[in-house]
């Protein structure tokens, strides 16, 4: 089995685990590290794995490159197209508007005229925990000039989004595996831009969690990524979608091999 995996953060800790499985199961993953991209020869592969970022050094470059070896015959776990645009906050927020509880968002231009009823958030199109994301309130309108100037700089954080300010209660992860809802995680509020990284711990997969993960994955139409939602007044709204979430320790919290998991999917998805 010719199998792919296109990264630029093969430090992670799901990459390397994942690898390892792979090999246990006597696949030889072949690994393109982005950073040295100009060696690589593109080819047919059974199946890739492309953990496309695009608001990393490399985001757009990765996209296309995929779409080459998509012409090519490549299989991808994912579609390029699919991981790449619902990363893209707005075209997400469009997808799933109508479907689920969802942060209200819409594009925010240089011109734009914002009724400031409510605290809101500004943020880039494609997000990294927290990046370029701040707060902005009616007694503070003059920080939107500010944060232009700041941001319309590159296409990682320009053009830019506002969206309702939600106070939550608890950040929730939620880990979809073959199109479903496997897990759910969260982590103690620390400030409003807290997220889920280290310091998380698994709460049950309730009914109101597992409808609005179905219908975001059938929407998306994705085998593997992670749905972040604010939870507030017994509530679950949606804020994000991940696809190339790091997990330290997830085996640990989980109590069963996650990676082996994930290995055995890819394995039946290239036959």
């Amino acid at each position: 089995m010719k199998f792919l995996l296109i990264t630029e953060s093969l430090g992670h800790n799901f990459e390397s685990q994942l690898i390892e499985e792979l090999k246990k199961q006597e696949v030889n993953p072949e690994i393109l590290d982005l950073s040295k991209i100009k060696t690589f020869v593109p080819k047919k592969y059974d199946l890739i794995y492309a953990r496309l970022m695009p608001y990393e050094n490399y985001g757009l470059i990765s996209y296309y490159l995929s779409k080459i070896l998509e012409i090519k015959g490549s299989k991808f776990v994912d579609s390029p197209d699919k991981v790449f645009n619902y990363q893209n906050k707005l075209l997400c927020y469009e997808l799933l508007k109508d479907k689920i509880p969802i942060v209200e968002t819409e594009l925010l231009l240089p011109n734009s005229k914002i009724k400031f009823e409510n605290t809101k958030v500004v943020k880039p199109l494609f997000g990294l925990a927290g990046y370029c994301v701040d707060k902005i309130s009616k007694n503070s309108p003059k920080l939107l000039t500010l944060y232009f100037k700041k941001k319309s700089t590159s296409y990682l954080t320009y053009p830019c989004l506002i969206q309702d300010f939600i106070d939550f209660e608890k950040l929730v992860r939620v880990m979809i595996l073959n199109k479903n809802p496997i897990f759910a995680l969260s982590t103690d509020k620390k400030n409003w831009k807290c997220c889920i990284y280290r310091e998380v711990y698994q709460i049950p997969l309730n009914n109101k969690l597992k409808k609005y993960s179905k219908i975001a994955a059938k929407e998306m139409d994705l085998n593997i990524g992670a749905f972040d939602f604010f939870f507030k007044d017994g509530e679950y709204i949606f804020n994000e979608f991940n696809y190339v979430p790091d997990l330290p320790n997830i085996n640990k919290i989980l109590h069963y091999n996650f990676h082996k998991k994930v290995a055995k999917f890819f394995l039946n998805l290239a036959k």
